[in-house]
Parts: structure tokens; sequence; C-alpha cells
């Protein structure tokens, strides 16, 4: 189960960096993040990750 919750956090953070690294690659601004961070706030991230768990 902990191994289980351990996986879906590393695929998590793997499509957020996938994103990150998407977003760096065509825009290249600090704002962009910036609105990243306003827009997904650390709770929607927490929420998205527990979905998954849920979800699996």
């Amino acid at each position: 189960m902990i191994l289980k919750f351990y996986f879906v956090t590393v695929i998590a953070l793997l499509k957020f960096m996938l994103i990150f690294s998407v977003f760096d690659y065509l825009f290249d601004d600090l704002s962009i993040y910036l609105m990243f961070f306003i827009h997904f706030k650390q709770e929607d991230i927490m929420s998205f990750i527990t979905l998954s768990i849920i979800d699996t």
C-alpha cells in the first residue's frame, strides 16, 4: 500500500516536471512559473495526488 502511494506520487511529480519543462521550452520566462503556481496551489496538487490514489 505504501509502495503504491509512493509510485503514484512519483508519477504525479513526473507529470508536473514534464509540464514545467514544456513551459520552460516554450516560454522560458519566470512569470509563467508564477502564473502556474498561482493557478495550481499546493492544496490542489495534494488533492490531485489524493485523487490519483483513489482512482487507481
